[in-house]
């Protein structure tokens, strides 16, 4: 990296005062436990859609879901939660690993756009395009084409999505932004981070300022707190299971309260469909990534074939599960038992997500074009940022 052209964004990081000297990174590879726990929080989420479309939350009210062991499933949503730590984990880790070896790592801001938007756009709009083709093919009313474009281009105030998991996408999309900004706060003070961590937490659950980003954030900025403890190789395998085991004790009551059974409503009113206990929820996923980190055999289960296959496939899985699982129970509910029905939207849900990853999603993002794509748009933005040199290009020192 060229660290003195000022075509070049790039922030300079330093360890924090308060961090450990020169910790020891971890040599062992990480991607099979990554994807297994990207398994675990999209079959959680598929899981509970699968049980919604099935019917088993029509009847259900506050507290059935302890008489109808079945609907449990549908705590499974909280595998969002695990997605977005897991997002400021995976984000972060590679960063604060060359921060441990080098003292100081200059972040590559025009590199690590380009390779969020080869990551995370192409198999996106191939999954609205295909959508939009299959809906219309049906006779189903698609959205409005304004409403397809605002979440194309990750706008999600008041849009009609075509899928309701896209909400997600929205956030995540503006976190992204967020994350140089994260890193060099958290190496320079990690007390002002949690500082700023409490700050979130506080602003979006007591405060005029609550909003969707405000209630999500804390998982993401504990996903940057977990990636450091996996980099400086901590033994926190007891804290971390106690941690879960607590996070989880304390949130069933408060989940299992409320009336479920609702789909996603993104908009004026989503603040309204978010679990009270969500941050109990982030911090439980926060835990069970550090059990990840510190457990050998934890991490020897989620990196098995089957789990970390599914991993591999997760986004795709996220991109057109739920769109499966109700085109799938409305084609097969008359004639079939209910757990019949659950069957036949979990199967069509996996495998329209695993074949979308096999034909969209994997020769783009996995194949020789991203390296391609990710140099082009990188020298795209390095023109640009050449352009407007004070206004985007930064370099920091303490």
């Amino acid at each position: 990296m060229h660290a003195d052209n000022w075509h070049m964004v790039a922030v300079a990081l330093e360890p924090s005062p308060s961090t450990r000297p020169a910790p020891t990174v971890r040599a062992e590879s990480r991607v099979a436990y990554i994807d297994g726990l990207r398994a675990v929080a999209v079959l959680g989420v598929v899981l509970a859609h699968a049980v919604r479309a099935s019917g088993y939350l029509e009847a259900a009210g506050p507290l059935m879901t302890l008489r109808r062991p079945m609907t449990l499933l549908n705590l499974g949503t909280h595998g969002v939660d695990l997605f977005f730590v897991l997002s400021g984990f995976c984000l972060s880790y590679p960063t604060l690993a060359k921060l441990a070896r080098q003292r100081t790592v200059e972040f590559d801001v025009t590199g690590y756009i380009a390779r969020r938007l080869v990551r995370i756009v192409p198999p996106f709009l191939c999954s609205i395009l295909l959508l939009a083709a299959i809906e219309r093919y049906l006779g189903f009313m698609l959205p409005s084409a304004p409403n397809l474009l605002k979440q194309a281009l990750f706008l999600d105030l008041n849009t009609q999505f075509i899928n309701g998991s896209f909400w997600t996408l929205a956030v995540e999309a503006r976190w992204y932004v967020l994350l140089p900004l994260a890193l060099l706060l958290w190496s320079r003070n990690v007390r002002l981070f949690w500082f700023a961590f409490a700050t979130v937490v506080v602003a979006g659950r007591f405060t005029m300022a609550s909003s969707l980003d405000m209630l999500m954030l804390p998982g993401f900025l504990l996903g940057i707190a977990a990636a450091q403890v996996a980099v400086d190789g901590r033994r926190v395998r007891l804290w971390a299971f106690a941690g879960l085991a607590a996070t989880i004790a304390l949130a069933l009551p408060i989940s299992l309260s409320q009336v479920p059974g609702v789909w996603p409503i993104v908009g004026t009113n989503a603040i309204a469909t978010i679990d009270r206990a969500s941050l109990l929820w982030e911090v439980a996923a926060f835990c069970f990534i550090l059990l990840a980190v510190s457990s050998r055999r934890l991490r020897a289960m989620l990196g098995l074939g089957p789990i970390a296959f599914i991993g591999a496939a997760s986004y795709s899985i996220y991109l057109v599960h739920q769109p499966a699982t109700m085109l799938a129970a409305g084609a097969v509910r008359s004639g079939v038992s209910q757990p019949e029905l659950f069957a036949v939207c979990l199967a069509v849900s996996l495998a329209g997500g695993i074949a979308f990853w096999a034909v969209f999603e994997r020769p783009i993002v996995h194949g020789q074009a991203r390296s391609q794509l990710v140099r082009y748009l990188t020298a795209v933005f390095d023109r640009a940022a050449a352009q407007l040199q004070s206004a985007t290009a930064f370099r920091l020192h303490r």
